[in-house]
């Protein structure tokens, strides 16, 4: 059967819900086959709402820019949407290969990052012998808001350069996950890392950008 479950959650404001949380209008996962059958996958649609009035931390730009605007401008509500999508697309003996995708979108006049995008594709027993193992290669996408860019277009203008307009940040990651017992499994990750913080000025050297980075980290999981 393609698809197996459909989940549908339809929620309103009330008092079980404080002003300041988000509330999830409408979320949707599509399961695919069982794992005793061939191949598995899932997707899901999440709709979230913040009904709160709050100041906007960087928005509108013009106000925060000039160093004589009175304050921000309160914003009433927020949202957001993303999906994520994860197939497995061929097995073999102990041997799968996934492929993912996920993203995201939300208003870019208050909040800093409006575009987000995921993929790449995991491997599960990659080498013989190594059936519980698990090596990942993806690469995410993190798009500053036009808004944000516009404040500090404006910032420039204002106070002259040097002044870096935010663009987006990249990165690309590999890791693999090792299952070392049943109980431990350790997970070196290796990122590079483009416009950290999506081309912000260095806190050491104002005159320039946080430059790329190239990123190794080792994470390692007990179950008790």
């Amino acid at each position: 059967m393609l698809v197996r479950r459909v989940l549908l959650v339809v929620a309103v404001a009330s008092t079980l819900f404080p002003p300041a949380d988000s509330i999830t209008i409408a979320a949707v996962t599509l399961s695919g086959p069982s794992e005793r059958e061939r191949l598995s996958g899932l997707a899901q649609i999440d709709l979230r709402f913040k009904p709160a009035v709050f100041a906007g931390d960087e928005f509108p730009p013009c106000d925060f820019a000039n160093p004589a605007a009175a304050g921000p401008l309160n914003h009433r509500g927020d949202w957001g949407i993303y999906g994520i999508a994860d197939q497995m697309v061929w097995r073999a003996d102990k041997t799968s290969l996934n492929l993912f995708l996920r993203g995201g979108l939300a208003p870019s006049d208050r909040n800093l990052i409006s575009v987000y995008a995921d993929g790449g594709f995991g491997i599960k027993g990659p080498l013989a012998g190594r059936a519980d193992d698990v090596i990942t290669f993806g690469v995410s996408y993190a798009k500053i808001s036009k808004d944000a860019s516009a404040l500090d277009q404006d910032t420039l203008a204002l106070n002259g350069p040097p002044y870096p307009i935010r663009d987006q940040e990249v990165v690309f990651e590999a890791t693999y996950q090792a299952q070392i017992a049943p109980w431990w499994t350790v997970q070196p990750d290796l990122q590079y890392i483009v416009h950290p913080g999506g081309n912000v000025p260095d806190p050491n050297n104002p005159n320039m950008t946080v430059g790329n980075a190239l990123v190794a980290g080792l994470r390692s999981t007990i179950k008790f």
